[in-house]
């Protein structure tokens, strides 16, 4: 007789039995590769988490847009991270630089993805 703390549905037990043996797995090791799995996609998930936070005052990005027109082809397939016409850094990774500003009393970075147009592209019909 199971108590409680180890109730699980009858559908549930029934779906990990049927799906253990599809795997020729014991119940026992499938659930264990399934706790490992979920512990394992968590962290990852974690890992890629960015929290984007909205900025409650207005902020001019104009001289950091057109210091961006200016040098963009320099730092093509970048980040470029500004603080209006002051170059902060520019990597594959924003967030060291944007960290970075913020060290530097930085409210609100200027962050942009620089796009590579360089790349001929083949359109058309071949």
């Amino acid at each position: 007789m199971m108590n409680s703390q180890n109730n699980i549905s009858s559908q549930i037990a029934r779906q990990i039995l049927i799906d253990a043996e599809k795997n020729g797995l014991t119940v026992e090791d499938y659930v264990k590769n399934l706790a490992d799995e979920q512990s394992e996609n968590q962290f990852v998930e974690d890992c890629y988490k960015i929290t984007i936070r909205k900025a409650s005052i207005d902020y001019d990005f104009t001289e950091s847009q057109k210091w961006l027109k200016n040098n963009a082809q320099k730092y093509a397939g970048k980040w470029v991270i500004l603080d209006g016409k002051r170059f902060i850094g520019a990597g594959d990774n924003p967030l060291p630089f944007v960290e970075k500003a913020r060290q530097e009393g930085v409210k609100v970075p200027f962050v942009q993805f620089v796009e590579d147009n360089s790349k001929a592209s083949m359109g058309g019909w071949l």
